[in-house]
């Protein structure tokens, strides 16, 4: 548990903070990404070349995911020009005693 100690201040500095927030920036964009490929665009091209009622809000539905996409990589870009411009926490030495 001593262990444990030595590691909670590195994830309560504001650039752990930043980085996590980043993190969780990348994941939403490579899954909306993901959802964009596998999901809606298999229906927009069905859609394109056999015209019917389901795939009509492809399109809109395609570039709606464009879209917020867009703004979560420039979420992530802005996350990351504050990473450069804040210091990491100092590093962590762990102390073991022998007992």
């Amino acid at each position: 548990m001593g262990a444990w100690i030595g590691i909670v201040p590195i994830f309560t500095s504001s650039w752990a903070v930043i980085l996590m927030i980043k993190l969780v920036l990348v994941a939403v964009a490579v899954a909306s990404g993901a959802y964009n490929r596998f999901s809606v665009l298999p229906r927009l091209i069905s859609g394109l070349r056999f015209p019917s009622p389901q795939t009509d809000g492809s399109f809109k539905k395609f570039t709606a995911v464009l879209v917020v996409e867009a703004f979560v990589l420039l979420a992530v870009e802005v996350a990351a020009a504050a990473l450069s411009t804040s210091a990491p926490p100092p590093a962590v030495t762990f102390i073991h005693s022998i007992d």
